[in-house]
């Protein structure tokens, strides 16, 4: 602040001023009554220092002083307020990078080891509490989409939906069982994530930066975000389930007029292959559409981040 000041300073005290009001202010009558005044003290100076503040304040040094302390004033604010929007935005940053390194270090840790994952801090606890609840909650969407994932392939969910698979009696007959498995698995996922919300929210609400108007506002920015997107996602899943059972339904009723060749279902009537052409592209669509609201959510964090798009580890593999 001293090397901030200096120059601005220097504009309106010349330094011989600056030297005259250098050997008044060391004085120990006039840091003593300094010191009573920021402390609160109401002592009376003794007679010897009453004289000599008198001879201070009388001082032309010093009028000269009192005439250009609005100036002065003036100058520290704004040196201060330039200063404290610079150090924000290096805080700001520092903070989001210890996200990044956060989502990294999930990104190549296996689930077993996340509650060794270590959320970082800057040394600046209101921030620190903000950088907590959002680590937090991306170790908990991690978990979200781990387990959903793992569960899913427990279930062996894509392999009922290849073509040699698609064009099996038993699969057939178990897909509506694995379809339902699959809604219920989304379904605790989507618990999950609005708990992790929450969690994240109610965190950042202990934190006195949540007191500040503008700070308040993104935030809220960013959790009516993350709501939007676990409603985004859950309806896109279903979607996606819902074309499933549309593509079942149309192979066990057209079971009898397909082959499969080279990984693909050969349909021996045109009609056929036209219908199971446009069942199987909603499916396809609805497929892009569950990776565009993955997407749409990395695009809006950079926004509301004003940093490079990146894809949020926590959404890798969840779509």
């Amino acid at each position: 602040m001293i090397r901030r000041l200096t120059p601005s300073l220097a504009r309106i005290i010349h330094p011989q001023l600056a030297a005259q009001l250098a050997k008044l202010v060391n004085s120990p009558a006039f840091r003593a009554r300094e010191s009573r005044a920021a402390t609160g003290s109401f002592g009376s100076p003794s007679s010897a220092e009453a004289a000599e503040l008198r001879r201070i304040d009388a001082d032309p040094a010093m009028a000269e002083f009192r005439r250009l302390r609005p100036a002065m004033t003036t100058a520290v604010s704004n040196t201060v307020r330039q200063w404290s929007m610079e150090f924000g935005a290096q805080l700001n940053a520092s903070a989001w990078a210890l996200i990044d390194k956060l989502e990294d270090d999930l990104r190549t840790a296996p689930e077993s080891s996340y509650r060794s994952v270590e959320i970082g801090s800057v040394g600046f606890e209101p921030l620190d509490q903000v950088i907590r609840s959002i680590g937090k909650s991306i170790i908990r969407f991690n978990k979200a989409f781990k387990r959903q994932e793992k569960e899913m392939k427990a279930a062996h969910y894509d392999e009922y939906f290849i073509a040699k698979n698609l064009a099996n009696t038993q699969y057939l007959a178990n897909a509506e069982r694995v379809i339902d498995q699959a809604e219920w698995i989304l379904e605790n996922t989507l618990t999950e994530l609005n708990a992790a919300i929450k969690e994240r929210e109610e965190g950042i609400a202990k934190s006195s930066m949540s007191s500040q108007p503008e700070f308040r506002a993104k935030n809220d920015n960013t959790t009516a975000m993350l709501y939007s997107f676990a409603g985004d996602y859950g309806e896109a899943v279903r979607r996606m389930t819902t074309q499933h059972r549309k593509v079942v339904a149309f192979m066990q009723t057209h079971l009898f007029n397909v082959t499969v060749k080279d990984d693909k279902l050969i349909f021996s009537d045109e009609n056929d292959l036209q219908q199971a052409t446009e069942v199987l592209d909603q499916l396809r669509q609805a497929r892009a559409k569950v990776e565009e609201v993955v997407a749409n959510l990395a695009a809006r964090e950079t926004q509301l981040r004003g940093q490079q798009p990146r894809t949020p580890s926590s959404l890798r593999g969840g779509s």
